[in-house]
Protein backbone atom coordinates (compact mmCIF):
# COMPACT_ATOMS: atom_id res chain seq x y z
CA UNK A 1 0.00 0.00 0.00
CA UNK A 2 1.34 3.43 -0.97
CA UNK A 3 0.48 6.44 1.17
CA UNK A 4 0.25 9.94 -0.29
CA UNK A 5 -0.73 12.27 2.53
CA UNK A 6 -4.08 11.04 3.81
CA UNK A 7 -4.78 9.21 0.56
CA UNK A 8 -3.86 5.54 0.52
CA UNK A 9 -3.49 3.81 -2.83
CA UNK A 10 -3.86 0.05 -2.81
CA UNK A 11 -1.94 -1.91 -5.38
CA UNK A 12 -4.01 -4.92 -6.46
CA UNK A 13 -2.47 -8.35 -6.09
CA UNK A 14 -0.65 -9.44 -9.21
CA UNK A 15 1.92 -11.89 -10.47
CA UNK A 16 4.05 -10.92 -13.47
CA UNK A 17 5.27 -14.53 -13.69
CA UNK A 18 1.72 -15.91 -13.88
CA UNK A 19 0.78 -13.34 -16.53
CA UNK A 20 3.86 -14.24 -18.58
CA UNK A 21 3.07 -17.95 -18.18
CA UNK A 22 -0.44 -17.50 -19.56
CA UNK A 23 0.74 -15.41 -22.49
CA UNK A 24 3.68 -17.71 -23.19
CA UNK A 25 1.33 -20.68 -23.26
CA UNK A 26 -0.91 -18.86 -25.74
CA UNK A 27 2.08 -18.26 -28.00
CA UNK A 28 3.20 -21.90 -27.81
CA UNK A 29 -0.09 -23.75 -28.16
CA UNK A 30 -2.77 -22.63 -30.60
CA UNK A 31 -5.45 -24.33 -28.46
CA UNK A 32 -4.41 -22.78 -25.12
CA UNK A 33 -6.72 -19.79 -25.65
CA UNK A 34 -9.70 -22.16 -25.52
CA UNK A 35 -8.82 -23.06 -21.92
CA UNK A 36 -8.79 -19.45 -20.68
CA UNK A 37 -10.97 -17.31 -22.97
CA UNK A 38 -14.17 -18.03 -21.06
CA UNK A 39 -12.95 -16.81 -17.67
CA UNK A 40 -9.84 -14.65 -18.17
CA UNK A 41 -10.51 -11.00 -19.02
CA UNK A 42 -8.09 -8.31 -20.22
CA UNK A 43 -8.62 -6.40 -16.96
CA UNK A 44 -7.26 -9.41 -15.06
CA UNK A 45 -3.79 -8.43 -16.31
CA UNK A 46 -2.02 -5.91 -14.11
CA UNK A 47 0.78 -5.20 -16.59
CA UNK A 48 -0.56 -3.05 -19.43
CA UNK A 49 1.77 -4.75 -21.93
CA UNK A 50 0.29 -8.11 -21.01
CA UNK A 51 -3.23 -6.71 -21.26
CA UNK A 52 -2.52 -5.51 -24.81
CA UNK A 53 -1.11 -8.90 -25.80
CA UNK A 54 -4.13 -10.69 -24.35
CA UNK A 55 -6.58 -8.35 -26.10
CA UNK A 56 -4.86 -9.14 -29.39
CA UNK A 57 -5.01 -12.86 -28.59
CA UNK A 58 -8.75 -12.66 -27.97
CA UNK A 59 -9.28 -10.77 -31.22
CA UNK A 60 -7.40 -13.44 -33.16
CA UNK A 61 -9.30 -16.21 -31.37
CA UNK A 62 -12.65 -14.60 -32.22
CA UNK A 63 -11.55 -14.36 -35.87
CA UNK A 64 -10.38 -18.01 -35.83
CA UNK A 65 -6.79 -16.98 -36.60
CA UNK A 66 -4.09 -19.21 -35.04
CA UNK A 67 -2.20 -17.48 -32.23
CA UNK A 68 1.60 -17.40 -32.39
CA UNK A 69 4.41 -14.85 -32.20
CA UNK A 70 3.95 -13.80 -35.83
CA UNK A 71 0.16 -13.36 -35.76
CA UNK A 72 0.24 -11.59 -32.39
CA UNK A 73 3.02 -9.23 -33.48
CA UNK A 74 1.10 -8.39 -36.67
CA UNK A 75 -2.07 -7.70 -34.68
CA UNK A 76 -0.19 -5.56 -32.15
CA UNK A 77 1.37 -3.63 -35.04
CA UNK A 78 -2.07 -3.14 -36.60
CA UNK A 79 -3.35 -1.82 -33.26
CA UNK A 80 -0.27 0.45 -33.06
CA UNK A 81 0.93 -0.98 -29.74
CA UNK A 82 3.75 -3.33 -30.80
CA UNK A 83 6.49 -0.89 -29.76
CA UNK A 84 4.61 -0.06 -26.55
CA UNK A 85 4.76 -3.70 -25.39
CA UNK A 86 8.46 -4.06 -26.19
CA UNK A 87 8.33 -5.36 -29.75
CA UNK A 88 8.71 -8.85 -31.14
CA UNK A 89 11.69 -9.50 -28.87
CA UNK A 90 9.43 -9.19 -25.80
CA UNK A 91 6.95 -11.67 -27.28
CA UNK A 92 9.78 -14.13 -27.98
CA UNK A 93 11.13 -13.72 -24.45
CA UNK A 94 7.70 -14.54 -23.01
CA UNK A 95 7.36 -17.61 -25.23
CA UNK A 96 10.84 -18.79 -24.23
CA UNK A 97 10.05 -18.58 -20.50
CA UNK A 98 7.31 -21.21 -20.71
CA UNK A 99 8.38 -24.82 -21.25
CA UNK A 100 4.82 -26.08 -21.86
CA UNK A 101 1.29 -24.80 -22.28
CA UNK A 102 -0.15 -27.76 -20.38
CA UNK A 103 -1.18 -25.82 -17.27
CA UNK A 104 -2.38 -22.57 -18.82
CA UNK A 105 -5.76 -22.55 -17.05
CA UNK A 106 -3.96 -22.89 -13.72
CA UNK A 107 -2.07 -19.60 -14.22
CA UNK A 108 -5.11 -17.59 -15.31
Amino acid sequence: MVSQGNLQIRIPPHSPEAEESVLGALLLDKDAIIAVAEFLRPDDFYDERHREIYISSLELYEERVPIDVLTISERLKKRKVLKKIGGVSYLVSIANKVPTAAHVEHYG
